[in-house]
């Protein structure tokens, strides 16, 4: 199997400049990742996701005021949330702006935006000057915890795989986001309802999804 592999972030970033796909640690999980304002780049990544299992599609971002500059119409209690879970595991289902494709947002232009909390990820995305559009890679177990379970599935159609070491085995980022005037969990995860709730200033309406509220293919309809 011929595929690039280290922690050289350098060599990651390099990559996704020249418009690969690259896999990066998550906190839980190894997933793909693509320069998400290059259509090229998004178009491998949609090429190489179509057979995947249809999910939530998601941004990474360094920080969460970031998150404006790609998303709008924002609710202010996000910022408020995302002090205390960003970096952290839970991301925000929100509009995307114009220079996010339509091929990487739901039918209802939506994407959800995170801020990963493993290290070396973060230091990649704090380097870049773009946001990274993120699908997980599916395995029969779940989802790749180590580098070269990835690399065993997608190491030949990538750049690079960047290692960050094993991932710690635990539930997916928990995703929220609006639905009319309510606060929706849209995918349910590691960051539970009595937490988010604890955060509010106001009383809010949630309502716990199981899983997608609607279902939505990450990359193309």
């Amino acid at each position: 199997m011929n595929y690039s592999s280290g922690t050289d972030v350098l060599r990651a970033i390099a990559s996704l400049c020249e418009r690969d796909v690259v896999v990066i640690p998550t906190e839980t999980s190894y997933v793909l990742a693509c320069n998400a304002l290059d259509e090229e780049a998004v178009a491998k990544l949609s090429e190489l996701t179509s057979s995947f299992p249809e999910t939530i599609p998601e941004l990474f971002v360094p920080a969460f005021d970031r998150a404006s500059r790609f998303a709008r119409n924002i609710p202010e209690v996000y910022g408020q949330l995302a002090q205390r879970f960003s970096p952290g595991q839970l991301g925000y289902l929100l509009k995307g702006r114009y220079m996010i494709s339509e091929s990487i947002t739901d039918a209802e232009g939506r994407v959800a935006i995170r801020v990963p909390a493993h290290p070396l990820t973060l230091q990649l995305l704090g380097r870049l000057g773009f946001p990274l559009a993120v699908a997980a890679i599916p395995m029969e177990s779940g989802v790749s915890h180590t580098a070269l379970e990835a690399a065993k599935v997608v190491g030949e159609s990538v750049g690079y795989v960047l290692d960050g070491g094993a991932s710690a085995v635990g539930r997916p980022a928990t995703i929220i986001g609006m639905h009319g005037d309510a606060h929706v969990i849209y995918r349910t995860g590691a960051v539970s309802r009595e937490s988010i709730e604890g955060q509010m200033t106001a009383p809010v309406l949630m309502h716990i999804m199981p899983m997608v509220a609607e279902p939505v293919r990450l990359y193309g309809r």
